[in-house]
This record gives structure tokens, sequence and C-alpha cells, in this order.
């Protein structure tokens, strides 16, 4: 299939990383899922101060507190 007149293709990088926010929220751990642009030069995304990644959504990882201690560890391998 072709892309209609005009129209752009554009790839994008997905980015994940386990990021702590015990500032915020105590003994907390999070996902963060970033989004770029894949025609960014490395140099440019690697550098915090370019903003070349934006932040889709935080991912929270949850604790299980069941009180059968087996279930508790299945849960958190899912």
């Amino acid at each position: 299939s072709q892309l209609p007149e005009g129209a752009k293709l554009l790839g994008v990088i997905l980015s994940s990383n386990k990021t702590n926010i015990t500032n915020m929220t105590g003994e907390h751990v999070t996902h963060l899922l970033l989004i770029s642009l894949a025609n960014i030069k490395m140099a440019t995304q690697n550098k915090a101060s370019s903003h070349a990644f934006l932040l889709m959504v935080l991912l929270p990882i949850t604790k299980f507190l069941h009180p059968v201690k087996w279930l508790q560890s299945v849960l958190e391998a899912c």
C-alpha cells in the first residue's frame, strides 16, 4: 500500500526504565514508558536538556500482600 500524497512516515522509539519514585510517594517503584522519534540524532536524544523523549505512562510495580506466602509469589511472577 502507498501513502497518500503529502503523508510522512516516521519511526518511533519506545523506551522503558525501572525507576524509584520514593521522594513523592514512599517506597514505590514504577516503569516509565517513553517515546521519541527515530530520526533524531542519538547525541541529541541522550541529552536530558533536549527533551527528545516524552513520558507516555507510569506503570506501577505492585506488591501483593496475600496472606498465603506461596500465592503471593505466584501473583508477583505474573
